[in-house]
């Protein structure tokens, strides 16, 4: 036994000429992280970076370690102290390969570390991420290197330049007039600007909501709800706010239930509802984590901001300032430079962290006014085509918007974008050239079937057809950075711009207004739904309504609107989709109908109330029960029923049964519907 334990020993004692591995990944244990901790305290948050430091320590005086490991130890900020003195001591050559490699699901990288120290001023880099055939590039490639031959994807960073990078991140493929820039450009601090995290709910299905199944007088700076940012899609420059966080007694409410799910908080909540941000600011706003590029939006006076959908703060509410920041933020220059700081390599999520933005170089006064005004314009540009969609804060009406329309005012904004991306390069002495990819504007597009739910909303009396007939001209566009309106500018309103309600509307009105809440599909009845859809469509097209209806049907593929009104995979389909943003699902005309599908009625969202079910049955169920009860009794009574009758009474038979029970299930629903 003792001979074995010496001969261990002699084998800790060994040093190596090269070490050659692939270690594992991930956190160390529980148990094991005290240990870790002080043996290995750079290298402590992961396991392979452990392995580098344990590697480096058996090395001999002209030992090299080959590793392939995760990728990210040389980007995210917690290996910042690893990846520094590997770096500034003894990294060679580094193949960036990224997904596909390794088993796992990892982006990888294999690097050469020296251990007697530096072996030259510049780092042997290749950028392999997006080829698919990384293996053979390699081998190909490395013998080429020995031989002074260059390639498109190979780098050589200075070792010294690197290390002057906010953060140490390897950011080997920049160029040297962009690791210069590192050395003479201003952190966002010296000009008064900050990224800052926002608000963590906790709990978002709770707490958050969609604008539109909120009550416009509950929204606001004095009010339960306020708006609220979160990242979302894609945008550039503008995109709408469409959630609002529930802040009942100042944010109390929310303090509360977070203290009731998390105890060991004792109270404090800062960290989580980060009162210290600049919220209901002017600001920028973008989403924190994505797999794409960067996008920086406006973010309007009177917002919160998230976790998820980052807020860009100026301590000086210097307006001119955040204009040219979204300038740059959103370049084609800005993004060259943040792209090889990141720890995610080609196809994987991306995370925009706010102390990478904030450390990130800037020369904010060579940005020109032109540039600014390009900006402006395209965010008022993109406002303008709010105009044209329900669920947008500026919306009017859609019957002005057609795809011609659309797609001029997308092809607008391209130019502008273009334009400022070429500015920014030069005044930043980049040699980038712009990367922009034209705007899908048919991902937009408003066809005229969108017409149909904003006919709908008017029968309702949510739009206001007046914006339709050409009686209201649409309002001009305030500032971008103003407070949104509590409700859209073609809503139906009353003098304190909140929905109107019958009192509110004159007795010119064009068009009768439903405000029961209720449509029912069925033909001859008052409230039938085509019918009243195309009261709205001979208000607005007059001799030409039967024109744009037959219109409607062809671009729908169906023989009638009665038809996509009918069917849920038709018109609710389409409502529910528009009507959902954000994993929630808000549709604001609510179809309640029979089994089959038979007799449906439409409930608008807005006007319900713990009385309306009982209104379903005593104006327009039973009303139907009755007449259809008749109509079978008729045919029962009736003595040699002719083949056509007999299907006559199979049907009104089926329906009448139908009616009993949905009458039934509503009154037993409406004893306890609030």
């Amino acid at each position: 036994d003792a001979a074995k334990g010496f001969a261990f020993i002699d084998i800790c004692r060994k040093r190596f000429d090269v070490v050659l591995m692939n270690p594992p990944f991930g956190s160390w244990s529980i148990k094991a992280k005290d240990k870790t901790s002080f043996f290995y305290t750079n290298g402590k948050s992961d396991l392979y970076s452990s392995f580098i430091i344990r590697a480096i320590q058996l090395g001999s005086e002209k030992s090299r370690i080959g590793a392939i490991t995760n990728r990210t130890g040389f980007f995210t900020d917690q290996l910042k102290k690893w990846r520094t003195e590997i770096i500034e001591h003894s990294l060679d050559l580094y193949c960036d390969l990224g997904s596909g490699v390794l088993d796992a699901l990892v982006e990888a990288a294999a690097y050469v570390i020296t251990y007697q120290g530096i072996s030259c001023t510049n780092i042997t880099s290749f950028d392999l991420l997006s080829d698919p055939e990384k293996g053979a590039l390699l081998k190909k490639l490395i013998p080429q290197v020995f031989k002074g031959i260059t390639h498109k994807q190979l780098y050589l960073p200075s070792r010294v330049a690197i290390l002057k990078i906010p953060g140490k991140a390897f950011a080997y493929s920049l160029s040297s007039t962009a690791l210069n820039f590192f050395i003479y450009g201003k952190p966002l601090s010296q000009y008064e600007l900050e990224a800052q995290i926002g608000l963590s709910t906790k709990d978002d299905f709770r707490f958050l909501k969609l604008v539109w199944e909120t009550p416009p007088s509950d929204i606001g700076i004095d009010c339960r709800f306020r708006l609220y940012a979160k990242g979302g899609e894609f945008n550039r420059y503008w995109s709408s706010i469409h959630l609002c966080v529930d802040w009942y007694a100042d944010g109390d409410l929310l303090h509360a239930a977070l203290c009731h799910k998390y105890p060991y908080l004792k109270g404090n909540t800062t960290w989580i509802l980060h009162p210290e941000s600049g919220y209901l600011k002017p600001a920028l706003t973008y989403t924190r984590r994505t797999s794409k590029p960067i996008s920086v939006r406006l973010l309007p006076a009177n917002c919160m901001f998230s976790d998820m959908g980052r807020g860009i703060i100026s301590a000086a509410d210097d307006i001119p300032l955040l204009y040219k920041l979204i300038a740059v933020l959103n370049s084609s220059t800005f993004w060259n430079i943040l792209k090889p700081s990141l720890a995610a390599g080609d196809k994987a999520a991306r995370t925009y962290e706010g102390g990478l933005i904030n450390s990130m170089p800037f020369a904010l006064e060579k940005i020109e006014n032109d540039v600014c005004s390009h900006v402006k314009k395209i965010v008022r540009t993109s406002m303008s085509l709010s105009a044209f969609e329900e669920t947008d804060p500026y919306f009017c009406t859609t019957t002005e918007g057609d795809d011609e329309h659309i797609r001029l005012i997308y092809d607008e904004i391209f130019k502008l974008d273009k334009k400022i991306d070429i500015s920014v390069a030069k005044q930043y002495d980049m040699c980038f050239s712009s990367q922009r990819v034209p705007f899908d504007w048919r991902d937009s597009c408003i066809h005229k079937v969108n017409n149909l739910s904003y006919l709908l909303g008017i029968t309702f009396g949510r739009w206001d057809i007046r914006f339709a007939t050409g009686e209201n001209e649409t309002a001009e566009l305030p500032d971008p950075f103003a407070p949104l309106p509590a409700c859209p500018p073609g809503m139906l309103q009353n003098s304190s711009g909140l929905p109107a309600e019958p009192k509110d509307v004159p007795d010119d009105y064009p068009l009768r207004i439903t405000w029961s809440g209720i449509i029912v599909n069925d033909e001859g009845h008052p409230e039938d739904i085509l019918t009243r859809v195309r009261e709205a469509i001979e208000v607005i097209w007059k001799d030409k309504a039967g024109d744009i209806e037959q219109e409607a049907c062809e671009i729908l593929n169906i023989r009638s609107l009665r038809e996509y009104f009918s069917k849920p995979a038709k018109f609710f389909a389409d409502h529910l989709k528009r009507y959902s943003k954000s994993r929630r699902q808000a549709p604001i005309y609510w179809p309640i109908s029979t089994p089959s599908g038979s007799y449906t009625l439409w409930l608008y969202y807005h006007r319900l109330n713990d009385q309306i079910l009982y209104t379903c049955v005593n104006d327009f169920v039973e009303p139907k029960l009755k007449q259809v009860s008749e109509t079978v009794d008729n045919l029962r009574k009736k003595t040699g029923r002719t083949r056509q009758e007999e299907k006559e009474l199979e049907k009104y038979s089926d329906l009448e049964l139908e009616l009993k029970d949905f009458r039934d299930e509503l009154l037993r629903i409406a004893k306890f519907w609030k």
